[in-house]
């Protein structure tokens, strides 16, 4: 996993109990990258029946794809300038071209008014996302601590675990305000059922 952190996670969900028992508890060994191709274009089937995928959003651009960037604007120099490319420079450039158009590129990936690379959201879903979608929701339960949550993500750090939860502040004062709904007024844990007149009573003997 990420952390590089062994843990052990109870399964409560029978089918992911199948999935395992299907493989025997031993997962055949793919890198992270090439299963975030595969969500990719998982996703972006999924995008043509889900037009909230298709919406577009602010997102910071990776160090391989400023590589990528900065090599198709190095082909495209050399081509401009009557230089000659080879086959796989030619098949390269087609396809990142092919790219570019798709997606408004300036010059590959697509920008907005203030420079920000901007992407369908299909485009940005990978597995990390849904790590941190993970960590988030399951903080929205409420039905587990900070060190319950940690032994399952693998964070030793609080710290850096807390970066992972994503709330607005909006659900952060909805969660309150749950909490203090779901519990009794203190007040009333002390008074009861007493009536106006016991109470009145009782003020006068305290006071």
């Amino acid at each position: 996993m990420k952390t590089d952190n062994l843990v052990e996670i109870p399964i409560t969900d029978k089918r992911v109990d199948e999935i395992c028992s299907k493989y025997n508890y031993d997962f055949p060994k793919i890198t992270a990258r090439k299963i975030n191709d595969y969500l990719l274009m998982g996703m972006k089937k999924v995008a043509e029946s889900c037009p909230s995928l298709m919406e577009k959003y602010t997102t910071a651009m990776t160090l391989q794809e400023r590589r990528k960037e900065e090599h198709y604007a190095l082909l495209l120099k050399k081509k401009v300038s009557g230089k000659k490319l080879n086959k796989e420079e030619n098949r390269t450039l087609k396809n990142l071209v092919e790219y570019a158009e798709l997606h408004n590129g300036q010059p590959l990936y697509e920008r907005n008014k203030d420079g920000q690379m901007v992407k369908f959201k299909y485009e940005i879903i990978t597995t990390h996302t849904a790590r941190r979608s993970g960590v988030t929701n399951l903080y929205k339960t409420g039905l587990l601590d900070t060190r319950d949550m940690m032994s399952i993500s693998g964070h030793k750090s609080e710290a850096t675990f807390e970066h992972y939860i994503k709330m607005k502040k909006s659900e952060h004062a909805d969660r309150i305000a749950e909490k203090l709904n779901s519990t009794p007024n203190s007040l009333d844990m002390i008074l009861g059922n007493m009536s106006p007149d016991d109470v009145r009573k009782l003020l006068k003997k305290v006071l």
